[in-house]
């Protein structure tokens, strides 16, 4: 299979794939609050997902080429140029949770402080786009 080339997207593509972001850290943070019934990993993978559409929508709203890719750090690496994107040295931590973790336990399962953080993570990135996506 050839991998995707990065595409450009028009602009107004990225106020809607911001609003997906923020449904995708709503449902992580509904998840979140739920005592009992839920893997902590769902959490990290909604947050994670939200994260990830947050930095495509930036590079969207930039006009900049979107590569199909689901790591954090390369997406953050990619807008470093032009933004200072926030959380971009520890955005790899949580990428294990996009892929491996949604379809195995690992390890060890994944913690409440975990989840907590990535949704705090989200959250600031998420407000971090808003400010570039709706100027």
């Amino acid at each position: 299979m050839t991998p995707r080339k990065p595409e450009i997207f028009s602009r107004e593509y990225a106020e809607e794939l911001l609003g997906i972001a923020l449904t995708d850290l709503s449902d992580a943070k509904a998840l979140h609050d739920l005592k009992t019934g839920r893997r902590q990993e769902n959490v990290l993978y909604l947050a994670v997902q939200a994260m990830e559409k947050a930095l495509k929508a930036v590079m969207v709203a930039e006009l900049m080429p979107v590569p199909f890719t689901h790591s954090l750090a390369f997406l953050a690496g990619r807008l470093s140029n032009a933004h200072s994107v926030p959380f971009a040295e520890e955005l790899a931590i949580f990428e294990p949770f996009s892929t491996t973790l949604r379809y195995q336990n690992g390890s060890r399962p994944a913690t409440w402080e975990e989840a907590r953080e990535a949704v705090e993570v989200a959250s600031q990135l998420l407000a971090w786009a808003k400010l570039i996506v709706y100027p």
